[in-house]
């Protein structure tokens, strides 16, 4: 009955009542579930990659194990939700209740945090939502800058006193750096040039420091004006190379 119904639907449960409903192992990639309620759904093991839960109602839902790449969870209520061993790369939990949620063993790499209620919720071994900015003392960064000819890559040192964050990904923030040296993707120094970073209007010149006056510190918010880089060169080589 329930494999017949998703036929019908054609995988749209939009607004539907879905309370305690089994969808175990099941592949609903793409499916709609836009403000159904689903509270005690099983999804345990099933294919949700570009699943839509936009709005829905996922109170004690069990998602462990599930694939739910690129997953739309904005605006959901996933009050005491199970995301067990589950793959949420890429999935957007923007505005999400994730009170008592637990996400133990799951992957969470480059997923939308911004704006949820996380203050209860699990995370016991989770890659991704721990993050890979150092918190304390100075370290280096990498990161890419370019003039209007071409690109290269600015080394540069976070000090001490820097604010720093990163969120779900590798790149990382801060609200100070100071600029050591700048090189050609191939490693050739080319210290006198007056360069930007990729994609900002912040001026690089080796010696001087640079500053986000706008430094968001919530690191689950996407900024589009911040003094980013990488930890490694090769993270920001490959940045550079669109590999990564």
């Amino acid at each position: 009955m329930k494999k017949e119904l998703k036929e019908v639907l054609n995988k749209n449960f939009a607004n539907m009542d879905l309370r305690g409903w089994s969808f175990k192992g099941q592949n609903l990639s793409g499916a709609n579930f836009e403000g159904a309620d689903l509270e005690g759904a099983c999804f345990i093991d099933a294919i949700l990659v570009s699943t839509n839960f936009e709005g829905a109602s996922l109170k004690n839902t069990d998602f462990s194990c599930a694939n739910a790449w690129d997953a739309n969870f904005n605006n959901t209520n996933c009050k005491d939700a199970l995301f067990l061993s589950a793959n949420l790369t890429e999935a957007s939990f923007e505005g999400a209740d994730l009170d008592g949620a637990s996400f133990v063993q799951a992957n969470l790499t480059e997923a939308n945090l911004q704006d949820t209620n996380i203050i209860t919720a699990e995370f016991d071994n989770t890659v991704g939502i721990y993050p890979v900015c150092p918190t304390h003392g100075s370290f280096t960064g990498w990161t890419i800058v370019e003039n209007e000819e071409q690109e290269f890559i600015a080394m540069l040192s976070i000090p001490a006193y820097a604010r720093r964050n990163s969120g779900t990904t590798r790149k990382c923030r801060a609200d100070t750096a100071v600029v050591v040296d700048i090189q050609s993707l191939e490693g050739e120094h080319v210290a006198a040039l007056v360069t930007k970073l990729k994609y900002r209007n912040i001026k690089f010149t080796v010696g001087e420091s640079v500053h986000d006056n706008h430094f968001e510190a919530d690191r689950f918010k996407v900024s589009s004006t911040d003094l980013y880089f990488y930890i490694t060169k090769e993270e920001a080589l490959a940045q550079a190379r669109k590999c990564i």
